[in-house]
């Protein structure tokens, strides 16, 4: 069967006039892009099955279930999900809900659970992180970080699934700071800050390259934990990152993760101008502050108080800093600009306060899963528990309305 140029699609004005005169219809390049374009538009069409069938609430058929079975093949071969998606950042007044519930999971849990029901998707985003607390080997490991990245290609999968009806999210990690590898001084002798000071480099740019993978799948927002570096630091990372990554500013965020736990080195000129030395911060308050401060001069656009801890559950943001004082940081968070986000040991009776303290996103891991099988480690996503977070943050935005 002959190809020719109309089988891929629309062209604009310029790029038919320089392609009229090509020979292009037996080349391997046009050959290749109608393949993936032809495996696209199997893409689109099962996004649009599921996306159907969830709204009807009603199984897929078996040709449909053919066809996104071949889809989930073309997405973890690499090809994209459909463009469109879910954004987080819009007007207050274009929201349904002022307060988003961030269901965190490693993924399954999204495609078996949270996405087979339309009723779990009321204001929610779906965020895609490894929480678990064990080792590669499944033993438990306490010193293990709680938060870690995601496999990208089940990220393309809950693309796929999640169509346009509800924003996914991922959780970048901790920047992959670089040991000089010639430098004498023993691995152990590294902090974050003397690996940053030494490269901004490649953690800066490893960080955007990873962001800019999990947009092209449309993801809406990539969050990264920027604890331990220096005030300076954090906002040199997130300028850099800012300008290396690819995404669509208007609809795709950045948001920046600090841990009230954790202090910061304030070392900006303006503080050493003012105080005459770089000044430690440990208090959550200040930390809070600061944090607003730091996602602000980096340019990014969402801002994360975090408070996980060695312990499970963690101590959550809302009891650390009090309701006033969260309060307190939300206006000055939207004062600028930024949306705001807590997460860390956060179950139902702390959504409603968050709820009524205005923040934009609360994050919940732990709480609305089943007991994994070893301590530290999560089983499957909990329905129940994930109506019942929805069921809190509707009741508490009545009493603010």
């Amino acid at each position: 069967m002959p190809y020719s140029l109309v089988d891929l699609g629309p062209f604009t004005d310029s790029a038919a006039a320089c392609l009229s005169e090509l020979p292009v219809a037996a080349t391997e390049i046009f050959v290749a892009e109608l393949r993936h374009r032809e495996a696209q538009n199997d893409v689109v069409a099962a996004s649009l099955v599921i996306k159907r069938a969830r709204a009807k609430r009603s199984p897929l058929t078996d040709i449909e279930r053919e066809l996104v079975a071949k889809a989930e093949a073309y997405v973890r071969s690499g090809v994209q999900p459909p463009a469109l998606f879910a954004s987080i950042r819009r007007p207050a007044d274009q929201r349904i809900h002022r307060t988003m519930l961030s269901l965190a999971d490693p993924g399954h849990g999204h495609l078996t659970v949270t996405l087979v029901d339309a009723e779990l998707l009321d204001g929610v985003i779906l965020h895609h992180e490894v929480i678990s607390r064990c080792r590669g080997d499944g033993a438990p490991g306490p010193e293990i970080a709680p938060y870690r990245m995601i496999n990208i290609r089940k990220n393309a999968l809950l693309r796929l699934h999640a169509a346009d009806d509800v924003p996914v999210s991922v959780y970048g990690g901790r920047p992959s700071y670089q040991i000089p590898i010639w430098h004498k001084t023993p691995s152990k002798g590294w902090t974050v800050t003397r690996a940053y000071g030494f490269d901004p480099v490649s953690p800066s740019h490893v960080a955007a390259a990873t962001a800019s993978a999990a947009f092209a799948n449309g993801v809406a927002d990539v969050k990264f934990y920027l604890g331990n570096l220096t005030a300076e630091q954090a906002i040199d990372f997130m300028a850099r990152v800012k300008s290396a990554v690819d995404r669509d500013e208007a609809r795709q965020t950045l948001s920046s993760q600090f841990n009230v736990n954790i202090p910061i080195l304030d070392d900006r000129p303006s503080t050493i101008a003012t105080k005459g030395r770089p000044v430690r911060l440990a208090k959550p308050a200040a930390i809070a502050q600061l944090s607003t401060e730091l996602t602000y001069a980096g340019g990014w656009e969402r801002v994360t108080l975090d408070s996980a801890s060695a312990n499970i559950p963690s101590r959550p943001v809302t009891e650390i800093l009090g309701f006033d004082s969260l309060g307190s940081w939300v206006d000055q968070a939207h004062a600028v600009g930024l949306e705001t986000y807590i997460s860390g040991g956060i179950c139902g009776s702390h959504i409603g306060q968050a709820t009524r303290a205005g923040v934009d996103g609360v994050g919940i891991g732990f709480w609305i899963h089943h007991p994994g099988d070893s301590p530290g480690s999560v089983g499957e996503l909990d329905a129940d528990r994930i109506r019942e977070a929805i069921r809190v943050r509707n009741e508490a935005e009545r009493q603010v309305n």
